[in-house]
C-alpha cells in the first residue's frame, strides 16, 4: 500500500504555501498553521502515515526545522540561518506564532508512533550531523526515521557510518546507471510535481517500472491533484509526498 506523506508537515490551502509571512500577516486567524511547525506536524499526523520535514544547520551547529536557508518567507526574520546561532533564530516567530523548532523537539513529538522523513537541505557540517545522529542511534533508529538528500556523497557518508539508517536519494531523473548506487540506499525519490512528474514518468517509464518490478522503493514528490495521487498509487509507488495527503487517507 502506498504511503502518503505530508510535505513539510503541511496542512492548509496549498495555494498559500509559497507566500511570505508578510503576505499572510493579518489575513488569518489562529486556525492557520504554517509549514514545518510543531502545530502543523502534530495536526498532519492525525490523518497521514508520515510527515516530511526540512532541516537546516545553524551557525551554532543545531539542526533546525525550516525549508529555506533564510528566515524571511516563513518567519518575521530576514537573515540566513547558517549565519545565526539558534539563540538568535529563536527570537523570531513563524506564521502561526511559533518559534522555529529544533529537529530534536520534532522527533520527540513524532516518534515512535509515526514515521518521519528528514530532508537534509544545504551547507551541513558532517561533524554536526554525526554528533546529532550519534546521540539518537541506539535509541530510535528504526523504520520510523528516513533521511533524504540530493547529495549522493552525503548519503554515502551516512551509510558508511550508520549501516541501518533508511536513506532516500532525491533526484530529477531515473537512470539505469544508478542501479549500483541503489544497492547502498533504500529508496529513490523523483523530485518534481504533478504535471512535470506525469511527463517525467512518460519519458522514463521503462526505467521506473523496472525499478518498481525489482522492488526498489520509488517515491514521488510533490503530487497534490486527486487523479494524480490515484495514478501513482496504482503504479505501486512506495510513497507519495503531497501538500494534500491528509485529504486522501
Amino acid at each position: 500500500m502506498t504511503m502518503l506523506i505530508a510535505h513539510r508537515g503541511w496542512v492548509g490551502d496549498i495555494s498559500l504555501i509559497e507566500k511570505s509571512w508578510r503576505d499572510l500577516r493579518g489575513l488569518f486567524g489562529s486556525w492557520f498553521i504554517g509549514e514545518n511547525s510543531l502545530d502543523s506536524i502534530e495536526w498532519s499526523l492525525r490523518t497521514v502515515d508520515a510527515v516530511e520535514i526540512d532541516i537546516q544547520q545553524s551557525k551554532s551547529w543545531e539542526l533546525i526545522v525550516i525549508h529555506d536557508v533564510t528566515l524571511d518567507r516563513t518567519t518575521d526574520g530576514e537573515w540566513s540561518v547558517n549565519d545565526m546561532d539558534y539563540d538568535q533564530i529563536d527570537d523570531y516567530f513563524t506564521r502561526s506564532g511559533q518559534r522555529v523548532p529544533l529537529l530534536k523537539k520534532v522527533l520527540e513529538s513524532v516518534l515512535p508512533q509515526k514515521k518521519i522523513l528528514i530532508d537534509l537541505k544545504w551547507s551541513f557540517d558532517d561533524e554536526a550531523l554525526f554528533r546529532f545522529f550519534d546521540s539518537l542511534y541506539f535509541q530510535v533508529f528504526s523504520d520510523n526515521i528516513l533521511v533524504q538528500s540530493f547529495d549522493k556523497n552525503l548519503l554515502m557518508r551516512l551509510r558508511y557510518r550508520y549501516f541501518d539508517m533508511k536513506l532516500i536519494y532525491l533526484c530529477l531523473f531515473v537512470w539505469k546507471r544508478e542501479l549500483r548506487f541503489l544497492d547502498a540506499i533504500d529508496g529513490y525519490a523523483l523530485h518534481t510535481w504533478d504535471k512535470p512528474l506525469l511527463y517525467a514518468y512518460s519519458l522514463w517509464k521503462k526505467n521506473i517500472d523496472d525499478f518498481v518490478n525489482q522492488w526498489w522503493r520509488i517515491w514521488t514528490r510533490t503530487v497534490d491533484e486527486p487523479q494524480n495521487i490515484k495514478f501513482f498509487q496504482e503504479k505501486w509507488f512506495w510513497s507519495i509526498i503531497s501538500n494534500t495527503a491528509h485529504l486522501y487517507q
